[in-house]
């Protein structure tokens, strides 16, 4: 992008990125899609609940550390701390928004 080989037509965020000022959303081109990359601890099923418990402690207070905020704001990443629940939900909804994407594209039948 930068040495001028492609040309990027817009992010597929929310809101424009602070390091790409001038690219705009998808959503402001009128196609009402944005969605970020995904990161998150994901255990085993049969991971027990008190160890469940001590990772998100340990990724919560983590994620709430300024030094990793820094980190992840030089890298133009918004973070957002979702706990075991509300990620599994969130994850959940992804699966279907997805899905539902690929099967209107053709992709699934």
């Amino acid at each position: 992008m930068e040495a001028g080989k492609i040309r990027v037509l817009a992010l597929m965020a929310e809101k424009r990125s602070p390091q790409f000022p001038d690219i705009p959303t998808l959503k402001e081109k009128r196609i009402n899609w944005a969605v970020g990359s995904l990161e998150g601890l994901i255990a085993p099923k049969d991971t027990p609940e008190n160890i469940i418990s001590i990772l998100e402690s340990a990724l919560e207070k983590a994620m709430k550390d300024r030094s990793v905020g820094e980190a992840f704001k030089r890298l133009d990443i918004g973070v957002e701390y979702k706990n075991q629940r509300d990620f599994t939900a969130y994850i959940e909804e992804m699966d279907k928004r997805f899905y539902g994407l690929l099967k209107d594209v053709g992709f699934i039948k």
